[in-house]
């Protein structure tokens, strides 16, 4: 399933946090977002990157986030 990842919005991070996605429909795909540290109430602008195989998002710690995605 193809699309790009226009950026991800991070409403609530705690609890040692960390956030990775994938060109993926699974955690066992691609990397397209390596391993960070996401910061509450903070916008991360992806610029429409690519992914081709699906998009899936993996968190550790606590993450409420809204991933923009066409």
């Amino acid at each position: 399933i193809p699309g790009s990842l226009r950026g991800i919005f991070i409403s609530a991070a705690s609890d040692t946090p960390t956030l990775k996605l994938y060109d993926a429909t699974d955690v066992a795909g691609s990397i397209l977002v390596g391993t960070f540290t996401p910061v509450a109430a903070t916008y991360y602008n992806y610029g429409d990157c690519s992914f081709v195989n699906g998009l899936t998002a993996r968190a550790t710690g606590t993450v409420t986030a809204t991933i923009l995605y066409f």
